[in-house]
């Protein structure tokens, strides 16, 4: 017969982060196994893409035969509630074998502010290709998305941009983003604004 383990009975993670929960099936066997949170009917069946899918929940690993665990990004409060992993016979709508559940409670963090500082060339010449960055430092959580704010350069393709993130040892984060433009004529006296807006919370 056909058991399915989940070890965690609770976990718990700020918003922001992400969360691996954990079940495992006793063997390969026909049937899905599928992930739900609460029960009757609150029930809610959850949509997991694959590992390699950008999505707020996602297979641990693919296609594994016994592992079935989950992750979940990007967490959020309306994250917290009781997750179960349950195994499906073919063509059946109740589950056969299930879980124990997951209790994930979702803590809510005060974000700190970043500081962010825009470096340039002291000088620009008329067609001339530019590199500017923007550094955005000691924020937390990680959930920081940061972008340009074209204004008056809003018709200039901004091209080549990158954004790099790193942790730093307080626990913090920091994060760069940079981009080429081609300063024109038009665009003497323009601003471009670097923008840092936290997601999740």
């Amino acid at each position: 017969e056909v058991t399915v383990s989940q070890p965690q009975s609770s976990v718990t993670a700020d918003a922001g982060d992400s969360v691996t929960l954990i079940c495992t099936v006793s063997r390969q066997a026909l049937g899905p196994v599928k992930w739900s949170r609460g029960t009757g009917p609150q029930k809610q069946q959850l949509d997991i893409k694959p590992p390699e899918t950008p999505g707020h929940i996602s297979w641990a690993t693919r296609n594994h035969p016994t592992e079935k665990s989950i992750v979940i990004s990007e967490l959020s409060l309306r994250d917290s509630g009781v997750y179960y992993c349950e195994w499906y016979r073919p063509s059946q709508d109740q589950p056969s074998a299930s879980g124990s559940g997951t209790t994930l409670t979702v803590r809510a963090r005060v974000p700190i502010v970043p500081t962010v500082k825009i470096k340039s060339p002291e000088e620009m010449f008329l067609n001339q290709t530019v590199n500017i960055s923007c550094l955005v430092s000691g924020f937390f959580p990680h959930s920081v998305s940061v972008s340009w704010e074209p204004m008056t350069l809003s018709r200039t393709p901004v091209q080549d941009q990158n954004c790099t993130k790193i942790q730093n040892q307080d626990g913090t984060y920091s994060a760069e983003l940079w981009a080429w433009f081609l300063f024109k004529a038009e665009l003497n006296g323009s601003v471009l604004a670097c923008v840092a807006t936290y997601r999740g919370l």
